[in-house]
């Protein structure tokens, strides 16, 4: 049986929290860990590697695919956040437990132009499909 957990964790911007999930026993025990809306060098979220971090913590592989680039620090309150953002990119990640054979990061057809929202980006909707050895067969995810 594999345990499988989808969790958008909103940017990572409430680490304190996110550390507090960490802890939780479906979190911690997961084989696979989905995740959306991932920060990576936002000061939004302290500039933290969040996926990274996370999969770090839990002892996971940590694959990564960007879905947007960003230009600005954010929307509303995080446009307060301390310094300036480093790397700037904001996608999905799958964490695994599982050896990750391959994986990829596939882009979907644009649903809007995300340079005229208040969160200006560039890039747009993917999906990050990873296959991992469960066994000795493979599993996509």
């Amino acid at each position: 049986m594999i345990r499988l957990v989808a969790w958008n964790i909103e940017k990572g911007k409430r680490w304190k929290l996110l550390e507090q999930c960490l802890e939780l026993d479906a979190i911690r025990t997961a084989d696979i860990l989905c995740l959306n809306e991932v920060d990576d060098g936002m000061a939004r979220s302290e500039n933290r590697r969040i996926a990274h971090e996370i999969g770090e913590r839990l002892g996971m592989a940590v694959v990564f695919g960007q879905t947007f680039k960003e230009f600005t620090k954010g929307i509303g309150d995080e446009l307060l956040a301390p310094g300036e953002n480093t790397t700037a990119v904001q996608g999905n990640a799958i964490l695994s437990r599982l050896p990750v054979v391959d994986s990829r990061n596939v882009r979907l057809p644009q649903c809007h132009d995300p340079m005229k929202s208040a969160e200006k980006r560039d890039g747009g909707r993917h999906a990050l499909i990873a296959r991992v050895d469960c066994a000795g067969q493979l599993l996509t995810v």
